[in-house]
């Protein structure tokens, strides 16, 4: 079977990559639309039958997550998706991937790649029209059923992700050949198991069968071994009176991506590293100069000059900083010494430096600890530094003189939490879904003149998720903060 009845249209801004992917995809057969912005493709989805579509991400007005998450939700669940963009990043593939995308295409790209990737996209088309013409005849002409499975099996097998759907009863009623072997299933294991029978692999069991009752579609991240990351996607089925009918597994192989995304966390490291050892120097000179003039007035206006030049070189250093502390946390080296924390020896441990930073803003700070030395974790200490400095640092920046600062703990069933408290400038209701996002900082009057990356909160959350806890904030604007640390306890 041919392609001449599938259309693609291939959605981009740039001229040149349009017209090169018209020329290849028409060697197909198929049917090429162009539109050269998100408004446009939106216009012809809506009017025309489509069944492809290669999407650009980084576009004028409407960006390509924005029409990915369109056409899922309003125009066609069913029209396959490849994002194609020049920004291929990890974190970018699987937020497509989430949203609904069949497949991934980095720029700069070869007709080979291309041909490839849409081709087996096409195959996938072919094959869902195909079921859905069998699925037709069937009702139509009472197919037999030993033939309708023969059918059902051919297409899961030429599938690109892993498949394993269940019973109500957790036994396996169907598997791919994809997902064997990414989890190293035998040929000879039988269907009609429980699942755990399949994956042996623990982390990815638990989240397999934690809330598998519940309704829509979940993802996460697993490293099964170092040549394979796999992302894993789970959902419920449920008949039309909600009566809970089985589950649904499926894997998607990440590992060029992530790959590719510790080459850049590398990167940022290596880079980092030189750039920290120059400004360090730059500024130990700066203050050296800074010292010899501070008492002859001749030099005021250098002075400020290089007052400024020491914030600015102070700032990048606090921004390499971040960096290099993120490359740490996704490279997984504050996560190798990892043993019981007993947290309230180690919140006492730090608290008089944090005491000490405070005082120099003529701050209050207080340590309540209400757990009677039962808060025990499982973590490095490395990463748990990381974190409270993070917290305890933004609490003292965003706190004016005077002000005060609370750090005390508590447990919550079998939970520990640590609330950090100020009596600082607040974050609106509008930014506190956003305070966590990298680089995003709240920019008003009462920030204007504090300095920051807007990485701590980021690198913060990256590191209770990866504790398998949870981080989240109250606040009121001018009424100060508190944020909420949840961190398992062991047991």
């Amino acid at each position: 079977m041919g392609y001449e009845s599938i259309r693609i249209l291939v959605v981009d801004d740039e001229e040149h990559i349009r017209i090169a992917l018209s020329r290849i995809l028409s060697r197909l057969g198929c049917e090429v639309l162009l539109a050269e912005d998100g408004e446009e493709s939106l216009s012809i989805l809506k009017d025309t039958r489509v069944d492809l579509v290669l999407l650009d991400l980084k576009m004028p007005g409407i960006d390509g997550m924005d029409v990915l998450r369109t056409i899922k939700e309003e125009i066609d669940p069913h029209i396959l998706v490849i994002i194609i963009t020049g920004f291929a990043t990890l974190e970018i593939a699987v937020e497509s991937m989430k949203q609904g995308a069949y497949d991934f295409i980095p720029k700069s790209f070869d007709k080979e790649h291309i041909l490839l990737v849409v081709k087996r996209a096409l195959d996938n088309i072919l094959l869902i029209q195909e079921k859905e013409r069998l699925d037709k005849e069937r009702k139509d002409a009472l197919l037999d059923l030993i033939t309708e499975k023969s059918r059902l099996k051919t297409i899961l097998e030429v599938l690109p992700n892993g498949v394993l759907v269940t019973n109500n009863n957790r036994e396996v009623v169907l598997i791919n050949n994809t997902i064997r072997k990414h989890f190293s299933i035998s040929d000879s294991v039988p269907l009609g198991l429980d699942i755990s029978y399949y994956i042996t692999h623990d982390k990815v069991l638990d989240f397999i069968l934690f809330g598998i009752e519940e309704e829509g579609d979940i993802s996460c991240e697993f490293k099964i071994n170092d040549d394979l990351y796999l992302l894993i996607k789970k959902n419920s089925i449920f008949s039309e009176d909600q009566k809970l009918l089985g589950y649904v597994v499926i894997s998607m192989d990440i590992t060029p991506l992530k790959k590719l995304d510790q080459l850049k966390s590398e990167f940022v490291a290596r880079v980092s590293h030189e750039l920290r050892g120059s400004l360090s120097t730059i500024h130990e000179q700066i203050a050296l100069v800074l010292q010899d003039l501070i008492e002859d007035p001749e030099f005021s206006a250098d002075k400020r000059i290089l007052e400024k030049a020491k914030q600015r070189t102070r700032g990048l250093t606090e921004l390499i900083e971040k960096l290099l502390d993120l490359s740490r946390i996704e490279s997984g080296k504050v996560y190798v010494d990892i043993k019981d924390i007993y947290m309230e020896e180690f919140l006492s441990s730090r608290f008089e430096d944090w005491k000490d930073q405070a005082e120099l803003k003529k701050q209050h700070m207080v340590l309540e600890l209400n757990t009677q030395g039962d808060f025990t974790i499982k973590a490095d200490p490395r990463a748990l530094n990381i974190l409270f400095n993070n917290l305890v640092n933004n609490a003292i920046k965003y706190t004016p003189e005077g002000g005060k600062i609370y750090i005390s703990t508590y447990k919550q069933g079998d939970m520990g939490i640590v609330a950090v408290k100020d009596t600082g400038i607040g974050i609106s209701k509008q930014e506190q879904d956003k305070i966590f996002n990298r680089f995003y900082r709240v920019k008003d009057d009462s920030t204007k003149d504090i300095s920051g990356t807007g990485l701590g909160l980021a690198i913060a959350k990256g590191i209770v998720d990866d504790l398998g806890g949870d981080i989240g904030v109250i606040s009121e604007k001018n009424k100060g903060s508190t944020f909420l640390v949840k961190l398992p306890l062991v047991g």
